[in-house]
């Protein structure tokens, strides 16, 4: 979705479904990460209390900046936000702001695996405005994904890049 749009745009379909259900992704970006479906989901899943790193949490691992998680096993507050984990079906999200839900989940392709982000919007009430907050925001999943990738290499050494 947001790739073909370019920087800096936003697109017309996200802030449609900014109004609508929060079951519907607002922007989706994905990645290749060269390594098995179980790997991935247990990359995304090896989530606990205490702080981020390259052995816990490891997408929300940011060298420049400490991120403790508190709570769990499966929800988690985080110094901006919340974290969920469904070990069920693999996925790790990440909320914050009042609207922002990135669900990150995996599945099975020809290099590996493939990470998908779908950005929601889970604002509880005034779902109505998250469009205002829209502009200029349409590379918000790439740019996530982006980071996701080079976290993923940096604590696995696994080669991952953008693509479908």
């Amino acid at each position: 979705m947001t790739s073909a749009q370019g920087r800096k745009k936003t697109s017309l379909r996200a802030i449609r479904r900014s109004f609508g259900s929060s079951d519907k992704p607002m922007y989706e970006a994905s990645g290749i990460v060269e390594a098995s479906v179980d790997a991935v989901r247990a990359l995304l899943t090896n989530v606990s209390e205490g702080e981020a790193g390259k052995h816990n949490a490891v997408l929300l691992h940011d060298p420049a900046k400490k991120v403790t998680l508190k709570g769990g096993p499966d929800r988690f507050s985080l110094p901006y936000g919340a974290a969920e984990v469904n070990r069920s079906r693999g996925s790790f999200a990440e909320m914050g702001n009042w609207w922002y839900k990135g669900v990150f989940t995996a599945e099975p392709h020809a290099k590996g695996t493939r990470l998908l982000l779908r950005v929601y919007n889970h604002a509880p009430k005034f779902r109505v405005f998250v469009w205002m907050t829209q502009f200029g925001l349409a590379d918000v999943a790439v740019d996530a994904m982006d980071k996701a990738l080079k976290r993923i290499t940096a604590a696995t050494g696994y080669k991952t890049h953008q693509g479908r």
